[in-house]
């Protein structure tokens, strides 16, 4: 947090932070961000590093070269195969379905700011927010980035969040 207050010091116009009374969540959290941010351009980045803050430069450049509402940074080469993977998946190809053939995406994000105000218009317990971003563009562009490696550090989705997660999404 001192870290993160130091920047904001040194960038006052152009840095908001945020600090929440206690852990929300991972999705709550970065709606959380998306109401208040007020730039043009919004970027969302989790904080596990397997997403480097350095490719955020790829986002930007490819949405400015094809003027896209929406950038995904996606991985070039998939993370290990895990018993979650193919939750994943099956959860994605699932939604997928529902969606007519929406695509997902990921958490590392560029979003211009029409697309953010239609999804702070929503208000739902849960909200996907990759699956809200298809309801209103197709104009979603993709580009490949390296995966990092987590450091010393263990996701905190267990088999029950993730699948109490995706009950939600799709119900």
């Amino acid at each position: 947090w001192k870290r993160l207050e130091e920047i904001k010091e040194n960038n006052p116009d152009s840095v908001k932070i945020i600090r929440l009374s206690k852990n929300f969540g991972q999705n709550s959290s970065t709606l959380c961000g998306i109401d208040h941010a007020a730039g043009e351009v919004v970027i969302t980045i989790d904080d596990d590093m397997e997403f480097h803050p350095k490719d955020i430069v790829e986002l930007l450049k490819k949405a400015d070269e094809n003027n896209s509402d929406v950038v995904y940074g996606v991985f070039n080469k998939a993370p290990k195969k895990s018993f979650r993977a193919f939750g994943r998946r099956i959860l994605f190809f699932t939604l997928n379905k529902l969606e007519n053939g929406a695509t997902i995406g990921s958490s590392f994000r560029l979003m211009k700011r029409n697309i953010v105000e239609k999804i702070n218009h929503h208000n739902q317990d849960h909200l996907f927010i990759n699956q809200i971003i298809s309801w209103y563009t197709s104009d979603i562009d993709y580009v490949n980035i390296e995966y990092h490696q987590r450091k010393d550090v263990k996701s905190g989705y267990t088999f029950t969040k993730l699948l109490s997660i995706g009950l939600k999404l799709i119900f």
